[in-house]
């Protein structure tokens, strides 16, 4: 990430057009500034992201909860992982596309939704769980790749961040079961 080294102030167009080889002209066809650029980096993300999941969701339609839910927060974390320089960078300079990041959100939420009811869980309930369980996997991944402590092994602040996860799981389970 040597072009995001000094900072989003010192990254100018020009910059931008010159490292992606092509000229300022055609850049400005596509992009009318650096906040756009950003933007459009940022929703690519989350665009790739939401198509992750969607895949894990497919991939274990069958699956335990708990394994759905550990497949999820191992696809969310390979998603951020790829670069998390990048990713804070944009994350940090652009708001990107609100209804990109909502349909990201939206996916979570109602494949794990649909999830907890094939499980038995009723409508309100699975909806209730579902908003959380999507919640805390979103900011616990965020932490993990880009808050995480130096002192903190990534492999365990995963470990800690699932067990965190399962045991929410867990309690709603529980509190659902006669």
């Amino acid at each position: 990430m040597r072009i995001l080294s000094r900072g989003a102030r010192d990254l100018t167009t020009n910059r931008v057009a010159d490292v992606a080889g092509v000229s300022i002209g055609s850049l400005y066809q596509y992009f009318p500034d650096k906040q756009a650029i950003f933007g459009a980096l940022l929703d690519r993300h989350v665009q790739q992201s939401t198509a992750a999941l969607e895949r894990a969701f497919a991939a274990r339609r069958t699956s335990t909860l708990p394994e759905l839910l550990g497949d999820l927060f191992t696809v969310s974390v390979q998603a951020h992982s790829a670069k998390p320089a990048l990713y804070q960078f944009l994350a940090s300079q652009a708001a990107g596309d609100l209804a990109v990041s909502r349909a990201h959100a939206a996916c979570l939420q109602n494949g794990l939704r649909a999830a907890l009811e094939r499980e038995g869980h009723a409508p309100a309930d699975a909806e209730g769980i579902a908003f959380v369980l999507s919640r805390q996997l979103d900011t616990l991944t965020h932490g993990v790749i880009l808050d995480l402590p130096p002192t903190l092994p990534r492999e365990l602040a995963e470990a800690e961040a699932l067990r965190a996860l399962t045991g929410y799981l867990t309690t709603c389970v529980a509190r659902a079961a006669p």
